[in-house]
């Protein structure tokens, strides 16, 4: 596949994926209320932020590993650190959020952590298949 193609099959799913946001977002203003669809924003961008650091950018160092067994080591170390940082964020949202009496505290919680572990592992899986991809 030449260059060219590669970069605007990359443009094109970017762009695809910005238009189906854009579309679906007064459907989903109409199927919930103002405080539902604030609640669901509200979680999406907790998980964004806590996948974000969660794996503390180890998926980077991914392509910096010499063998394959540091390479391994490194996915290693990203996925427990994922595990543990999204348990803890998750946990302090959780005990956090008795602050403002909600009713759906747990769900939350556990909405929160499924999305940014499952977010954060995807990073760090794509890395590793570039890794193994190059190498």
């Amino acid at each position: 596949m030449s260059i060219k193609k590669s970069i605007g099959l990359l443009i094109g799913g970017t762009a695809l994926a910005q238009i189906f946001t854009f579309a679906i977002s007064p459907v989903l203003t109409r199927l919930y209320n103002p405080e539902t669809f604030g609640l669901l924003g509200t979680v999406l961008a907790a998980s964004s932020i806590i996948a974000a650091f969660s794996h503390l950018r180890l998926n980077l160092a991914i392509a910096q590993g010499k063998t394959l067994k540091e390479a391994i080591l490194i996915v290693k170390t990203a996925v427990i650190l994922s595990i543990i940082l999204c348990f803890i964020s998750s946990f302090f949202i959780y005990s956090s959020s008795f602050l403002f009496n909600s009713a759906y505290t747990f769900a939350i919680a556990l909405i929160i952590f499924v999305l940014s572990l499952s977010n954060s592992l995807i990073d760090i899986f794509n890395f590793w298949q570039s890794y193994r991809g190059q190498h």
